[in-house]
């Protein structure tokens, strides 16, 4: 009587994990996801949609370590790491090699667009900045005359130090932190460049020297350049209170603000819309979402955000995500993200 009555029991409940055991378990498992404050918005609403369309048991959880920070948790070898990785730049290959040697199949996803953008108070006087200008005012080593030679401590305090054709206004910026990927792509795509305009660097670059990341990236700690945490309203706070304050963002929150703040020329091109989604704009950037794969066969409410976070209606050009600031990826790129979420491809890097 005991077994007949379990089995009635399974059946009237026949989703519950008493009676499916550790499969459903599996199935039902809450995904998980963090990494960029860039993509969080737009993973954050695919999130919300999928619940909402009963696609998922629970809303999936999604947070907002930076890309770095993020990267490093995905790939580590703890059991409960998460599902999917947001990134606002691409993975790295020492991150890739670290994460299929802790037994993690990465999939890579482009989602769309994001640019960096260098903005001041609307009240305050503009700037017109080449990427060189930036780097010779934010450099921790400087050349000096010789051009051989560094100094000692950076000899230049307004922008018109740097050069004569800008204002004399303090250099005054403020940035994301090393964790955050947007600080990543800062470095790669503005000081990289502008560093290796003078010979010298230019020559480290030829001969592949190790030390030319070291010499080009770094930035100046002499409060002329301040880490700032990717929050909305503490970075809105910080230029409110100084008309000189440039500060370093992403496109989102620039465009959600532009009644408080003006977007810098950088080499003549504005971050508008059209620019950005014709790579016009130089610092325009993708952004990527990683799952590991293995997680996938383990809780296919996986494959449900995949489909729903590369569909038309989450980041095709009239997208909820684009509405939230997502610059969407031409019609190539999104099928083909349509495709890799149908067959998993595991990521190769050189």
């Amino acid at each position: 009587m005991k077994r007949l009555n379990h089995l009635v029991a399974c059946t009237a409940l026949s989703l519950s994990a008493l009676c499916l055991g550790p499969l459903y378990a599996l199935a039902s498992e809450q995904i998980t996801i963090n990494g960029s404050s860039t993509v969080y918005p737009y993973a954050r609403a695919v999130a919300e949609v999928l619940a909402g369309q009963g696609k998922t048991i629970a809303t999936p959880k999604v947070t907002s370590t930076g890309t770095g920070a993020g990267i490093e948790q995905f790939c580590s070898d703890n059991a409960k790491g998460p599902d999917i990785v947001n990134a606002s730049r691409r993975m790295r290959t020492a991150e890739l090699e670290t994460c299929n040697r802790n037994g993690h199949e990465v999939v890579e996803f482009k989602i769309g667009y994001d640019a960096i953008v260098l903005a001041k108070n609307k009240q305050s006087e503009p700037l017109h900045l080449s990427r060189k200008d930036i780097y010779l005012a934010l450099a921790s080593k400087v050349l000096d005359d010789s051009g051989s030679n560094f100094y000692t401590t950076s000899p230049y305090f307004n922008w018109q130090d740097v050069n004569p054709a800008l204002p004399a206004i303090p250099i005054q910026v403020f940035g994301p932190p090393l964790t955050s990927g947007t600080r990543d792509t800062f470095a790669e795509m503005v000081m990289l460049p502008g560093c290796v305009e003078q010979p010298y660097f230019k020559n480290l670059q030829q001969n592949k020297s190790r030390n030319l990341n070291t010499l080009c990236q770094a930035v100046r700690r002499d409060m002329t350049f301040i880490d700032l945490p990717e929050e909305e309203q503490t970075i809105l706070g910080q230029m409110q209170s100084s008309k000189d304050i440039v500060g370093i963002m992403n496109y989102r929150i620039y465009q959600a603000n532009t009644d408080a703040l003006q977007a810098l020329a950088i080499e003549g091109v504005l971050p508008e819309f059209a620019n950005i989604e014709s790579g016009a704009y130089p610092l325009t950037r993708p952004l990527y979402f990683y799952v590991k794969k293995e997680r996938i066969q383990a809780n296919p409410e996986i494959t449900s955000y995949l489909a729903e976070f590369t569909s038309d209606s989450a980041t095709g050009p009239n997208g909820y995500a684009v509405k939230l600031g997502l610059v969407p990826a031409n019609a190539g790129e999104r099928a083909a993200s349509i495709k890799t979420s149908r067959e998993l491809p595991l990521l190769k890097l050189p």
